[in-house]
Parts: C-alpha cells; structure tokens; sequence
C-alpha cells in the first residue's frame, strides 16, 4: 500500500516537473512566436539613422542588415596620423544588429553596437601607424568616434584625426625638419628679422607668405637679397616635409651664393614672393636661430609618418654663344668685348618619399629650374669682316667665323647716321644649333656642374 501511496506521489511529482519545464521553454517559443511580431517599435525611431518606426522586431532587422549591407559597399571611413591615412576595411566590423534593435530608444536615433575589442583596434592601429604605441591612444574615445560617424541613411565619408586621441606620451613637439646654413654674414637685416621672426606659426591647412608675414610685423630694414636668403632656406627645409610649395621664383643669373635648384627670389619690389602651404590637420612652428658662421631654420611638431629626402639631378652647365659686331670704328685687328658672358645651368629637383624602413615609395619632381647664359658680344672691325668675305671668294687668307654658330651685327656710318641690320630671323635659328667650337656653343647637354 506504502509503495502504491509512494509511486503516485512520484508519479504527480514527475508530471508537475515536467509541466513547469516546459511551461517555461514552450511559453518563451510561443511569445516569440506568436506575440513578438505584433509588437512594433514606436514612431521616430532610428538606429544608425535608418528609420524603423512601426517595424516589428524581425522587419526592423532585414531592414538594417540591408541598409548596413548598402552602406558598406559606398562608406570610407578612414583614419589619419599627419599625412598618413589609412582605409578602415568596413566588411571586417562586427554589428550586432538584434543588439542594436533591441537596445533602440524610442523616437531618438540609436548607434549601432559594435562588437570591436580594444586587442583588436590597438592591433590594427599598430599596424598602420607603428610610431604609436597602445598606451598612446585613448581607444574607447576612438571607438565611440567611429560608431557615432556610422550613418546608414547616407553614404559616409569622414576621416578621423588620430592625433586627437592620443595623450601626451605621444611626441607632438619634436624637431622633424631643420636646415642649416654656414658661412652666410649674418647681416643686419637677417639678423633683425630672426629676431622679430624667432618663431613662426604655420596653422593646419594655411599658406604662409614670406612678404606677408613681413607686412604684418611692420616696416623692417630687410633689404631683397635678405629675403631670398632666408627663403632659400625654407625652401630647402620643405623638402624634408610634405608642404607644398605655391610660389617660388628664380633670379635671370646664377645665384652667387646660394646652391642651384635651391634658391629662391624674393624681390618686394617686383612683388616676387615666395609662399608655401602645410595640408597637415595639426599645426607646426619654425624657428630661425643664429649661430657663428652662419643661421639654421627648425620645423617642430608631430612627427612625419614617412621620410621626405632632397635629390638633385640632371644638373647641366649652358655655355653662352658668342656675338659678332662690325663696326668701322673698330681698329683691324682690334677685338673690343663688349660683354664677357656668363654661363647658365639646367637643373632638376626632386622630393623622394620612403617609408620607415627607408624603402622607396615615390619620387615627386619639384622644379626643374634654368638659368640662362649670357651670350659673349665682341665688336670687331668692318674692314676685317670685308676682307674675310673677299678672301673667301679670291682663295686669300681670311679669318674663319661659323655663321651658323655666332650672331653677326654690322655696323656702318653714313653722313653721321647709325644702321643696324635686323638679326631677327638669324637669333631665332642660331639659338637652337650647337657646335663644336667651344668658342661659339652656347649649350654642351654632357658638362655637369660640380
């Protein structure tokens, strides 16, 4: 009877177990079911900027998983250390969108939930930008910048300035270009301006003008030889750099003391200026100093994410031609030189780009710049230049000019006047020819300057 008594009390246990069990797994199926989907989300709610008002739960989504499929395809989100960016690879984002629904404030707009570990973030910053470190960078900041910029209604389009989420074990005051030049007199003028201009502001994204910063500081006795001395120097300095240079201008002859393919011409008078440009987000100062035998130019900030290097090529030296003038007045065998001439030069200047690791990445030509020579002219006596054409018809003894290859002026007087004979048509064929008369090339292409 006992053991009667004991099997339906078992029994009635068992039954009341089982009934609670599954009274809870199938009652939470069925609200899923059943109940859910009649349950909408409220008017003006959005997540990620997608508008889901009046969607159930499963709607919502297939509407959001096709709008973030839509979205990825057309958003660049990209993140950028000075002049380095970088693409972030969007199929690799991991958004929990059942989360995202779920979490949806009614009439607001959500953000996206986004499954991103710090490990994983700081591994990807790592890898990009290897000059920062994981404790540099304030990674939740960073995170919550790149879900807020996530707008699935629009093609996105936003970069993200790392430096602004980097604290201050990150160097953002440090030398990164600086040029130095000995034996320049350190005049009164240069040394005036340094000490007006002993540090420069170059704002993100401006232009800094050599005579306008000059206009603004107000009338200083910097004569225009100063001016170009010192933008010789930026210029040279900006190699090093990824500014950009807007205005840069050349004298006619070879700079005396500056280097050819650095120089640059400053002329207040004539209005030449010489103007560059920083694209960078964050800003740089220039400093100007003194030293013994000569003055250094600095460039401090954040450092540069690649290494820009000077290269200057093809360098060739232009030799002038010479001209030949007649004139009666001139004695036979006299020669008067009227200009000695000057050479010129032909040279290029190149930025070359490497990465860290000093491997070549591009070469950006910067100018190519000329210097044309000034022709020689000698004055000689007609009666030489007659002599010479009747020697040639008779067989005598004449003194051998190339035509081909020197510029011929005659000279006569008649009853007091002075005619010059029209040498148009000769320059305009004479200035492309070359000869093999040292004396009368004007251009040997396979004489490098030294």
């Amino acid at each position: 009877m006992n053991i009667k008594r004991l099997g339906k009390i078992a029994s009635v246990l068992f039954l009341c177990i089982v009934f609670l069990f599954g009274f809870s797994q199938l009652g939470v199926l069925a609200f899923n079911t059943f109940l859910q989907p009649s349950e909408r989300l409220t008017d003006n709610t959005k997540v990620a900027g997608v508008n889901l008002s009046g969607l159930t739960g499963i709607e919502a989504e297939r509407v959001l998983g096709e709008k973030l499929e839509a979205w990825k395809a057309g958003a660049r989100l990209s993140v950028q250390l000075v002049e380095k960016s970088q693409l972030l690879d969007l199929t690799q984002l991991s958004i929990d969108i059942p989360e995202s629904i779920h979490l949806a404030e009614s009439s607001s707009n959500s953000p996206l939930i986004i499954n991103m570990s710090d490990k994983a973030m700081s591994e990807w910053l790592l890898a990009v930008f290897p000059e920062v470190t994981e404790e540099m960078v304030n990674l939740d900041a960073l995170k919550a910048e790149l879900v807020s910029n996530i707008d699935l209604s629009e093609p996105t389009i936003h970069t993200i300035n790392l430096l602004d989420y980097v604290n201050d074990a990150f160097p953002e005051d440090i030398t990164v270009a600086e040029v130095r030049k000995t034996e320049i007199p350190l005049t009164t003028g240069i040394a005036e301006f340094i000490e007006a201009f002993h540090e420069i502001e170059i704002k993100s994204h401006s232009q800094v003008s050599l005579l306008g910063i000059l206009e603004d500081k107000g009338d200083l006795a910097v004569n225009s030889d100063e001016l170009s001395v010192i933008a010789s120097l930026l210029y040279e300095l900006i190699f090093q750099t990824n500014f950009a240079v807007i205005e840069r201008n050349l004298s006619r002859e070879l700079p005396q003391d500056g280097e050819i393919g650095l120089e640059a011409k400053v002329d207040k008078e004539s209005n030449m200026d010489f103007i560059f440009t920083n694209p960078n987000d964050n800003a740089y100062k220039l400093h100007f100093l003194t030293e013994q035998n000569g003055i250094q130019a600095v460039l401090k900030g954040a450092p540069f994410s690649f290494q820009y290097r000077l290269a200057l090529e093809d360098a060739q030296k232009l030799s002038p031609k010479t001209i030949l003038q007649y004139s009666p007045e001139v004695a036979d065998s006299a020669v008067n030189l009227i200009e000695p001439g000057e050479k010129g030069a032909l040279i290029r200047s190149n930025r070359e780009l490497y990465d860290k690791s000093g491997n070549q990445l591009e070469i950006e030509r910067m100018a190519e710049d000329y210097y044309p020579p000034v022709h020689r002219i000698e004055m000689r006596s007609l009666k030489r230049a007659e002599s010479s054409e009747g020697g040639n018809g008779l067989g005598e003894e004449s003194t051998n000019f190339d035509d081909e290859d020197s510029f011929i002026i005659e000279e006569t007087n008649q009853i007091g006047n002075k005619e010059e004979m029209d040498i148009g048509s000769n320059l305009d064929k004479t200035d492309s020819l070359e000869s093999d008369d040292p004396t009368n090339i004007w251009t040997d292409p396979g004489e490098i300057i030294k």
